[in-house]
């Protein structure tokens, strides 16, 4: 049905009737549509997001081990939880590593132990940043 719209001229004193067209109006429901069909698409989209990145932070914050690709002195740990990297770390550098440090002044040859310099590695420290350095990562973001 088609809207009408009556239009009186000055000339005639008579009535005219002028009808609009429908494909106008047609057109104008077809865009309305499409508008609110793309508003939303869109509010489902973001919501989507929203909703997966709110997944994604819960399952991170549980997650109790060392993010893969996270290595202490070349030794990986990526997998492992905090004790269990403080002891690989411990078994394979820190048990093999010379108590002593050999150094060369001309030709002579010098030795000094590390208790007299009071020389310590720092395992709890060392683990605890490679634990983090994701996480860290991640809340940066």
């Amino acid at each position: 049905m088609a809207n009408q719209i009556i239009n009186q001229s000055n000339s005639d004193d008579e009535n005219k009737l002028v009808t609009l067209d429908e494909n106008n109006d047609l057109e104008n429901m077809q865009n309305n549509s499409k508008m609110a069909l793309g508003t939303k698409i869109a509010i489902i989209v973001l919501f989507l997001w929203v909703i997966i990145v709110i997944v994604f932070s819960i399952i991170n914050s549980k997650d109790t081990k060392i993010k893969k690709g996270v290595f202490i002195e070349g030794i990986d740990v990526s997998g492992l939880s905090i004790d269990e990297a403080k002891e690989k770390i411990q078994t394979d550098f820190l048990d093999k590593l010379d108590d002593t440090i050999y150094f060369q002044y001309g030709e002579n040859l010098y030795s000094l132990a590390l208790e007299q310099i009071n020389a310590k590695y720092n395992l709890e420290e060392a683990v605890q940043d490679a634990y983090s350095v994701r996480k860290k990562r991640f809340n940066n973001i």
